[in-house]
């Protein structure tokens, strides 16, 4: 995604303090820039005009025949309705629910309103993993509350998304994103520790049997030839 990590985070404690430290500048800079001062009499004359996106940036040719596609999209079985957010539930999950501690294994694509896709994990070969800490809080009350092997559509007003600075070029300021995902695993911090340690004792072997047949090379020893 080009707005969440598609890789399982090295160390997610260590991130859950750099990641609240950023999102709590974020949001600081995004109340300063909508402050400002009162507006004039001659300033709520002049229209309110929002950047729009444009179309090189929709990326609804890329999407696979099987994925989901936007026309398709069942909006009947609406579950949640609040101000910033709509949960609509396509296939009830039986497995846990994911804490704000944990990442998630999804399948995953996302819409603006008029239709165009800003990103989908559909073309990346599978499922990705994202710390739930480091998701939009739209995603985070999504999650929340879906158990494994659900999917749903969340429609994330830009309270809880991306606010009046959107993130361009694909996302407009004040954007309504609509995501269709499929929770495919809860993954736990002991799991993704596990994970990354087991990924970087693989690392270091690879590294040490490099060492050594370069080290042989480089005393005389007997080579193989192709």
């Amino acid at each position: 995604m080009q707005h969440v990590l598609n890789t399982l985070p090295r160390a997610l404690r260590d991130q859950r303090v750099l990641l609240l430290t950023l999102a709590a500048i974020t949001i600081a800079v995004v109340a300063c820039r909508g402050g400002g001062s009162n507006p004039s009499e001659n300033d709520q004359d002049l229209p309110l005009i929002q950047p729009t996106v444009s179309q090189d940036q929709c990326i609804d040719h890329l999407q696979p025949a099987d994925g989901p596609q936007f026309d398709g999209l069942d909006l009947t079985q609406l579950q949640v309705q609040e101000p910033s957010l709509r949960v609509y539930d396509i296939e009830q999950g039986t497995g846990e629910s994911p804490t704000i501690q944990d990442a998630v294994s999804v399948e995953y694509t996302g819409w603006l309103e008029d239709g165009c896709m800003f990103d989908t994990s559909y073309i990346s070969g599978g499922p990705v993993t994202l710390p739930l800490i480091g998701v939009i809080p739209g995603w985070q009350q999504g999650f929340s509350t879906m158990q494994e092997g659900g999917t749903r559509i969340l429609e994330i007003g830009p309270d809880l998304a991306y606010r009046a600075t959107g993130f361009l070029p694909a996302i407009p300021p004040n954007a309504t994103l609509i995501f269709h995902v499929k929770l495919i695993a809860r993954v736990t911090f002991a799991e993704a520790q596990a994970t990354i340690e087991s990924a970087q004792t693989e690392a270091a072997t690879a590294v040490a049997a490099t060492a050594t047949a370069l080290s042989g090379q480089g005393d005389g020893s007997p080579t193989a030839t192709p």
